[in-house]
């Protein structure tokens, strides 16, 4: 589904912890909507076991285990009571019609992202000893799918986590 786009760099725009700018996540066209939806608890919504799910399934606080593709249409999700190695602390939509490139959609993640993730986190990205990648439409994606979904992870190179990392001030 997306590439793992590294590199950041400080932002100054304002966000909140699971949109942007009151993003709201959109109905996908059909080819994009999950095939393999996460066991969930059908009130509080979070993930119960572990298992793969489709990327376009998993959510803003899910957590997920770490994946070595440079693209990926599914992700290892695991409840975040668990020991894992990333959660999802935003997304948005991007907004352009053609695509945009590699470059552009790299540069909204960082400002967008970074911007979430001091929001989330409780202090700014180049504070932190917590690290974020974003995952991003490809270019495929984009013309062929119609996939304009930008989604933040964060992570603690340091190891595994367990519970969330959402106002961790670290």
């Amino acid at each position: 589904r997306g590439e793992l786009l590294g590199g950041h760099v400080v932002a100054g725009e304002a966000a909140d912890a699971a949109t942007h700018e009151g993003d709201q996540r959109q109905p996908f066209p059909a080819a994009l909507q999950a095939r393999g939806e996460p066991e969930r608890d059908a009130e509080t919504k979070e993930i119960t076991s572990s298992g793969q799910a489709d990327v376009f399934a998993i959510e803003v606080g899910d957590c997920v285990d770490e994946t070595e593709a440079d693209e990926v249409s599914d992700v290892p999700v695991v409840p975040c009571s668990d020991p894992h190695d990333q959660e999802l602390f935003s997304e948005f939509l991007l907004t352009e019609t053609e695509w945009p490139g590699d470059d552009a959609i790299q540069e909204a993640a960082i400002t967008r992202c970074d911007a979430a993730f001091e929001v989330f986190v409780g202090v700014p990205w180049d504070s932190s000893e917590l690290e974020w990648y974003p995952f991003t439409p490809t270019e495929d994606g984009w013309d062929s799918l119609g996939d304009r979904l930008v989604q933040c992870v964060i992570y603690d190179p340091a190891g595994k986590t367990t519970g969330t990392l959402k106002g961790a001030a670290r």
